[in-house]
C-alpha cells in the first residue's frame, strides 16, 4: 500500500508550474482528478531547466522554507500518546510550538482557544473521527482556515479522496516519519502565507 503522497505531489508539480488541480467526489460513483496547466507558449520564456534551478537554490529555499515554521502554532491530535511525543518532540525541535490532544473533542477545545496555524490530526479516533472534527471546523467562519493534515493509517485512494475533498491540506498515510510532516508543514504554511499577502 501507498503512504497517502500521490496525490499530494501530484498537486505541489501540477501547482509549480502555474497549474491547478482538484478533485471531485459522488457518493458510491467514485472520484475525478482535474488539473489545469498553462500553454507551453505561455511558458516559452522559462527556458532554464528545474534541476539546475534546484541545484543553485535548494540549501537556501530549504532553510528559508523552514524557518516559517519559527514560533509557529500547530495542533496534534491523535489518540495514539507515541504517535503525538514523536511528532511534538520533532517539531519542537524546528521551533514549534505545539499542543497535543488526544480526542476530537479536545482538538475542538483546544483551536477555539487558541486558534492555530495548522492542525495535525489522525482519522481513526474514538468519539469524534477526524473527518468529523474537519467537518465542524469547516463549517466554522473562527477556523476555516486553518490548514488539516490528516493522518491515518487508512490510506487507500478512496480514503485520499475523501480526505482532501472534505478540506484536509494533505493526507498522509502510516507509518510516516516526523520530517514528512514537518516539512508538509512548511510547504502548507508557506503557501498561505504567500496567499494572505496576495489577497
Amino acid at each position: 500500500t501507498g503512504v497517502g503522497l500521490g496525490l499530494y505531489i501530484s498537486k505541489a508539480y501540477v501547482e509549480a508550474m502555474g497549474g491547478q488541480m482538484w478533485v471531485e467526489s459522488r457518493l458510491n460513483q467514485g472520484s475525478s482528478f482535474f488539473f489545469t496547466l498553462p500553454s507551453a507558449q505561455a511558458n516559452a520564456g522559462l527556458r532554464e531547466r528545474p534541476s539546475r534551478r534546484a541545484r543553485n537554490g535548494a540549501s537556501a529555499a530549504d532553510a528559508s522554507k523552514l524557518a516559517i515554521l519559527k514560533d509557529k502554532h500547530v495542533v496534534i491530535v491523535d489518540d495514539e500518546p507515541q504517535v503525538v511525543r514523536t511528532l511534538q518532540l520533532n517539531l519542537e525541535a524546528s521551533g514549534i510550538h505545539v499542543q497535543a490532544a488526544s480526542s476530537g473533542q479536545e482538538c475542538l477545545t483546544l483551536v477555539q482557544q487558541s486558534k492555530p496555524d495548522a492542525i495535525v490530526m489522525d482519522v481513526v479516533m474514538p468519539g469524534m473521527s477526524g473527518l468529523e472534527v474537519l467537518y465542524e471546523l469547516q463549517h466554522d467562519p473562527a477556523t476555516r482556515e486553518i490548514p488539516v493534515i490528516l493522518i491515518s493509517a487508512r490510506s487507500q485512494e478512496e480514503d485520499v479522496a475523501t480526505g482532501m475533498a472534505a478540506g484536509a491540506k494533505a493526507y498522509v498515510g502510516k507509518p510516516f516519519s516526523a520530517i514528512q510532516i514537518r516539512d508538509l508543514l512548511a510547504d502548507i504554511l508557506e503557501r498561505e502565507s504567500v496567499a494572505t499577502a496576495r489577497a
